[in-house]
């Protein structure tokens, strides 16, 4: 297989069937390819499971952030505050960036309008908007449309409402004429105690021109001083049309897109086209009733399954999540959203284009073998390398698949398991806030089953009051408790407060106004019969005006009436602080005689939460984070960290508000991942009024997963290039032998027959590096051989002319002969050693120029050399006789350079003549069947002999050449007349001129 695919010797063009049988070798890297292409295919599918459960996640996370969007979008003063409540945050980010001069009508009425609803924005009736100068002094800026003078006068409240949202009181006059302007723009709710300093950023009925309408009117801060302040009036009419849930279904449609597709479906009974609810732009798809009637129904072969509350089933091609609307109205939620096939087919797609990659580059490979007609000339070294990475580099890739798939696998458990530990963090703290709400109205409870207590409190005695409140503030730690405040309300007195040391300030005149007035409305409502107005509460003049104001719209006693039920419920009185309360009512002779109010400061709670061992474990990790906010009116107030802290001011405290605002406003728990920290925040349902967020560290999972991904990569580029190597070596133990024996046929293509591999191996190469030597030895032999054989007589035998190649033929050629000039009295004077050495030297010095012009030589004999040059082929006449020349000039010119050797080491000349003649001759085995001598007679060589005698006259070169050649070489050579007419001497640069020695 090696040989087809990396020889690239091969030169004879091949016939079809045999170009497409060098195929047959690439079918080893295709099927590899193939295979490495399969390995990637399913790393590929591992990766896009993984991808399809975070997208599963994220989908799921959406659904349930849009339930919560349209739950709470039931009332349409809690979707008009949230609306309200972004409003506010967009115009403080927007002042922050662009400073005081940003604050402007333009600026307010665009970011509404996109805050708003459309058709809420729309029925924006009239607007009031003030900015805050340089001297502390409001101005009121111009809404398009507006009545000045009634703009003016709204402005001027406005701006006292925006003093008493900051908590700060108005002097008596100053407040009795806002309450006379106020009053008169809103009706009997216009109460400035209420609308100015409660119903900040909260929809309020109002009665507005002599018509029923909706304010809504918030403060933008800088910082933290007021910047401006905005008022809407909402008309009525357009608001009644708006239909909360079908806006939300909207909402959710236009904010999700085409992901989501939120319905409401009636909770029991058979389903409809007519029953279901959907977005109006939306049209339902018309498969979409049979698969909620075969989801809520069992299906056969358990192919479907009743869709579990709160879980994501795929079914028919799409995603369903279903929730309950409320308890108390028989309606389910459904989302669904298509599952993208585009998903699944992105992965396959890359999987075929990898494989399509691959069998496009063996198709080229096969495509240029079959054209070429002759395998590719690739290298062995590339080849066997390339083929250890390709049968490597497939465990290679199922190892990496794997090792990655597992690294995912161990992150994706470690955020679970973050998120799980979050979550459960978040809902132990919340359970422990709900048990340190029992644990007080525990203590509540015992403090008044003691019926010394009750009698104190019913006795008229102050002291005695003190006595139970000293005595409650020692017995609430015992149930792991704690009490701040017992206010007693006596009936036609004014009330107590007590306060445990370090609590901080009561909550002043206001506030038990306040309360006073709602215990009255209470006390009316419930137990003052109709005609016995004598037991009721008397107020003072600000219970009374508190009252008024409670009447005319503020909705305090109802909110009294179910803290009263549902003992521990948070209501905000003042709007500095918060408590938890727990009210108990003493009664005399059957009516009541006096309300108990007891007091757990929000503070309190958050610290008792602080305490928790599920907050320890989260504080004492310095990198994760643990946070508390009270959601109030409009949005939320930060509690751990406080809020007067730099963290809240930070780009991460910005982000946190953010999330636990967006928190506050949903049921159930968010999370999310942002860079190495998963984030979770969740409303609690136990403690109170809280939103509660974790921020978990995953740093070391990040890094963790990094140096895993690291090592793997590290380790599979590792062993890759350890396979390469290996391939290398194992390339280099195959080829290194190969290049030795291309280096021994080099040397003997250049006629070095001394060469000799010598490999030492049993296998292939060995043999075939001993059939080498072998053969080498062989052709040393039949070179020496050669020394002893004509060149003709192996050319013919080489050819194998005839029956044995040695039959004498005629051929056209010229015959060279030449000779020493006395040799026998050389021989005589000077030893046979020395006679010998002169003669090989001489016989080796003539023989190459002979050669060198494609003569052969034909004999020697003794001291004379007979050469034979035949012209190459018909029509081609005198080559032979040029070559034969130049042969003889080579050769004149290698005994010249001997001479001046010989000269050199002192040692005898000696002299030579050459002859040249041409003609037919005679060619081959002369002899019996015994004995045979290979020959070359004919006139031409009888003729060269002649010439060569009579070479001894010549006075240049001493090369004779016969006349009859001359025409053949007068283009080439120069001559002069010989010594007969007969023929001609050539002459030479290098001879010396004058007498050559005889």
């Amino acid at each position: 297989m090696l040989h087809w695919l990396m020889d690239g010797s091969l030169r004879q063009p091949l016939s079809f069937w045999a170009r497409w049988r060098l195929l047959g070798p690439w079918l080893v890297p295709f099927c590899l390819s193939g295979l490495a292409a399969l390995a990637l295919a399913v790393f590929l599918e591992l990766n896009q499971q993984r991808a399809e459960v975070r997208v599963r996640q994220a989908w799921e996370a959406e659904a349930r952030r849009a339930i919560g969007l349209i739950r709470s979008s039931q009332r349409l003063a809690e979707r008009v505050d949230r609306m309200g409540f972004r409003l506010r945050q967009k115009l403080e980010q927007v002042v922050s960036r662009g400073g005081k001069g940003a604050w402007s009508v333009a600026l307010v009425r665009r970011e509404a309008a996109r805050a708003f609803h459309p058709l809420i924005w729309r029925a924006v009736d009239e607007g009031v908007v003030i900015k805050r100068g340089r001297d502390g002094t409001w101005q009121a800026l111009p809404w398009p449309g507006a009545p000045p003078g009634r703009s003016r006068l709204v402005a001027g409240v406005l701006a006292d409402f925006v003093t008493l949202a900051q908590g700060e009181d108005l002097p008596a006059n100053r407040l009795e004429a806002l309450k006379v302007r106020s009053v008169g723009l809103f009706g009997p709710v216009g109460e400035p105690l209420v609308l100015g300093r409660h119903q900040v950023g909260h929809l309020t009925t109002v009665w507005y021109g002599g018509k029923r309408a909706e304010i809504l009117w918030d403060v933008v801060m800088a910082g933290r001083q007021p910047i401006g302040a905005y008022l809407f009036v909402f008309q009525r009419a357009p608001l009644a049309r708006f239909q909360p849930l079908r806006r939300a279904l909207d909402e959710v449609a236009a904010r999700f897109g085409p992901r989501h597709l939120p319905l409401l479906v009636p909770a029991g009974g058979e389903v409809s086209r007519r029953k279901i609810v959907g977005p109006r732009r939306r049209r339902l798809p018309s498969d979409l009733v049979p698969l909620i009637r075969q989801i809520r129904r069992s299906a056969p072969a358990g192919r479907l399954e009743r869709l579990p509350l709160e879980r994501t089933l795929e079914v028919g091609g799409r995603r369903w999540f279903r929730s309950f609307l409320h308890e108390d109205r028989p309606w389910e939620i459904w989302i669904v959203s298509p599952v993208r096939a585009a998903d699944r087919l992105t992965t396959h797609g890359r999987a075929l284009g990898v494989g399509a990659a691959f069998a496009a580059f063996w198709l080229a490979v096969g495509l240029a073998v079959v054209g070429r007609g002759r395998p590719l000339p690739i290298p062995m070294r590339v080849s066997f390398t390339a083929l250890f990475l390709l049968m490597g580099g497939l465990p290679l890739a199922v190892f990496l698949a794997l090792g990655l798939t597992r690294l995912e696998a161990t992150l994706d458990a470690a955020i679970q398991r973050a998120r799980q530990q979050g979550e459960e963090t978040l809902v132990a703290l919340d359970r422990q806030g709900g048990q340190a709400l029992r644990d007080f109205r525990a203590a509540g409870q015992a403090l008044m089953e003691r019926r010394s207590v009750r009698a104190a409190l019913l006795a008229d005695d102050p002291r005695g009051w003190a006595a139970v409140a000293s005595l409650a503030f020692r017995l609430f730690p015992r149930f792991h408790s704690q009490l701040d405040r017992l206010l007693v309300f006596p009936i036609r007195e004014s009330a107590t407060e007590f306060t445990r040391p370090g609590a901080g300030p009561g909550e002043g005149p206001l506030a038990a106004a306040g309360l006073a007035a709602s215990l009255k409305g209470f006390h009316d409502i419930l137990w003052l019969p109709p005609d016995d107005p004598q037991h009721g509460f008397v107020l003072s003049d600000r219970q009374k005006e508190m009252e008024t104001a409670l009447r005319a719209g503020f909705s305090q006693v109802s909110q009294i009436v179910y803290a009263c039920k549902l003992q521990g419920e948070a209501l905000q009185i003042s709007p500095r602080e918060r408590f938890f309360r727990w009210i108990d009512i003493l009664t005399r002779h059957g009516a009541p005689a006096r309300y108990l109010l007891f007091q757990l400061n929000t503070w309190s709670l958050v610290e008792r939460l602080l305490r928790s061992g599920a907050a320890r474990r989260v504080l004492a990790r310095p990198t994760d984070r643990f946070l508390v906010a009270e959601v109030t009116s409009g949005g939320i107030r930060p509690l751990f960290p406080p809020a007067a802290s730099a963290f809240w001011r930070s780009a991460e405290g910005r982000r946190w508000f953010r999330r636990l605002t967006d928190g506050a406003t949903r049921d159930g728990g968010q999370d999310g991942l942002e860079a190495t920290t998963l984030w979770l925040t969740r409303r609690a349902e136990r403690s109170g009024p809280f939103v509660l967020g974790a921020g978990l560290d995953l740093s070391a999972a990040w890094e963790e997963h990094a140096q895993g991904r690291r090592w793997l990569w590290l380790l599979t580029g590792a062993l890759l290039a350890l396979i390469g190597w290996v391939g290398r070596v194992v390339g280099d133990h195959l080829i290194r032998p190969l290049g030795g024996l291309q280096q021994a046929l080099a040397r003997v293509g250049e006629g070095n027959l001394e060469v000799r591999l010598g490999f030492a191996r049993a296998d292939e190469i060995g043999h075939l590096a001993r059939q080498f030597d072998e053969m080498i030895r062989g052709l040393r032999q039949r070179r020496d051989l050669a020394r002893f054989v004509p060149d003709s007589l192996e050319a013919r035998v080489r050819g194998q002319a005839g029956p044995t190649g040695l039959e004498p033929r005629l051929e056209e050629g010229v015959v060279l002969v030449a000779d020493l000039r006395g040799f026998t009295t050389l021989a005589e004077a000077h030893p046979p050693e020395t006679i010998v050495a002169l003669l090989n030297r001489h016989i080796e010095a003539m023989t190459g120029p002979i050669h060198a012009e494609g003569g052969r030589i034909e004999q020697f004999i003794g001291d004379a050399v007979v050469a034979l040059f035949v012209d190459p082929g018909p029509g081609q006449p005198g080559q032979a006789a040029r070559a034969a020349v130049r042969a003889a000039c080579g050769m004149r010119r290698a005994h010249l350079s001997l001479q001046a050797a010989r000269q050199a080491a002192g040692e005898f000349p000696y002299e030579m003549g050459i002859g040249i003649d041409g003609g037919p001759l005679m060619v081959g085995a002369l002899g019996g069947d015994t004995r045979s001598e290979f020959a070359v007679i004919g006139p031409a060589r009888e003729a060269a002999e002649a010439l060569e005698a009579r070479s001894r006259a010549g006075a240049h070169s001493r090369i004779l050449v016969a006349a009859h050649l001359w025409p053949y070489l007068r283009a080439e050579f120069r001559s002069t007349a010989g010594p007969d007419p007969d023929c001609l001497e050539i002459i030479l640069p290098e001879s010396p001129d004058g007498v050559l020695p005889r």
